[in-house]
């Protein structure tokens, strides 16, 4: 898949979703298998760059992520721009120069409340209206629900924020995890006999709860998924205070450092804790052990 950050673009013959997509969820997918099911047209996807600071709104996803995922989705062409880029771009102009000139969009698909163009002009009329001057289909989309609530990414972002991983999974299609390098931490988990894998949590990342969760593991360039449990935390009975994602691997004593992993919880075990000691420690991660296994 090519990613593009700018509008230095020119691509032929192809399907295009345009949206924010933050969540990827099933009501977004709809529109993803749109542009990737006709084998004759290159699927795109047009979004919007996460921008990521410390007082930034939280994603689902963090930009790494999203690619990754999209990618796995099907898509080919990643275009990913910061909002400022287009915002004073008339909704007009966006059709014609962007969506026509330089994607060469045969097909269009869109979610029923699409905004788009300086001032948020345009919509789904105007995208209508001009699709036979400039020779694209247009497909719009309903919002999909679920048990008669509206799958959004506002929604996904609250059940994951109270830990509801499992409820967050049916909308979104997949499991939320995390995605980054293996970096080295304290080793005190080596000492203990549990060692455990330490990735660093993107600022602009979404938190559930922070506590022990159920887990499984992907390791780059390994296709099969290992058990796991994973601690998001701020480690209270050693002192730091940090966020930090670390994951006991069961059954595996490999060194991965360096190497990229995506941990996907599973299910919520307990909350973060804080014990009198190490011995403490260990004897509830051998409870938690059992808990997984």
């Amino acid at each position: 898949m090519k990613v593009y950050e700018n509008l230095d673009i020119k691509l032929h013959n192809t399907s295009v979703c345009i949206g924010k997509f933050d969540g990827l969820h099933k009501g977004h997918r709809l529109l993803i298998n749109n542009v990737t099911e006709n084998k004759d047209l290159e699927p795109v996807m047009f979004t919007f760059k996460h921008e990521c600071n410390g007082d930034s709104e939280k994603f689902i996803y963090t930009e790494k992520e999203k690619i990754k995922l999209a990618e796995k989705l099907g898509i080919k062409h990643y275009i990913s721009l910061p909002f400022s880029l287009i915002k004073n771009v008339s909704a007009t102009d966006f059709i014609k120069d962007i969506l026509c000139e330089k994607l060469d969009a045969k097909n269009v698909a869109v979610g029923e409340d699409f905004r788009f163009g300086k001032e948020r002009m345009g919509d789904v009329n105007l995208l209508e209206k001009l699709s036979k001057e400039y020779g694209y289909k247009l497909n719009v989309f309903s919002k999909l629900k679920y048990k008669n609530i509206i799958i959004s990414s506002t929604y996904i972002r609250e059940l994951i924020t109270d830990s509801k991983i499992e409820e967050a999974y049916e909308l979104l299609g997949d499991k939320y995890h995390f995605m980054g390098e293996v970096i080295e931490g304290k080793k005190l988990g080596r000492t203990i006999g549990f060692p455990t894998v330490n990735v660093e949590v993107c600022e602009c990342k979404l938190i559930p709860k922070l506590g022990a969760y159920e887990s499984r593991v992907l390791i780059e360039g390994d296709e099969r998924f290992y058990k796991g449990i994973t601690n998001l935390g701020k480690k209270p009975t050693v002192g730091n205070f940090n966020v930090n994602l670390e994951t006991y691997i069961i059954d595996f004593d490999r060194n991965i450092y360096g190497k990229k992993i995506q941990v996907f919880l599973e299910k919520f075990i307990r909350p973060e804790m804080k014990f009198s000691g190490v011995e403490e420690l260990k004897k509830q991660l051998d409870l938690d052990i059992k808990t997984v296994m």
